[in-house]
């Protein structure tokens, strides 16, 4: 049987806040393979794609914060 995960099992195995893969998941366009309910349900050969979101979040974030001090 595959193994599915749900976003709170993505966060915990790759160390980050459950928002913040929320967060990845919607601006990256990542779908879910299968819902159980409400249950998004990912599979593990997608962690790689969530995490190169979370980067890509990341570094935009970065982007914004950048102020200059005159």
């Amino acid at each position: 049987m595959t193994e599915l995960l749900t976003v709170g099992d993505i966060a915990r195995r790759i160390g980050v806040p459950r928002a913040q893969v929320d967060y990845a998941l919607d601006k990256g366009g990542i779908r879910e393979r299968t819902r159980a309910g409400i249950l998004r349900l990912f599979s593990p050969d997608q962690i790689p794609v969530i995490k190169a979101a979370l980067a890509t979040v990341r570094s935009r974030r970065r982007k914004t914060e950048t102020v200059e001090v005159t």
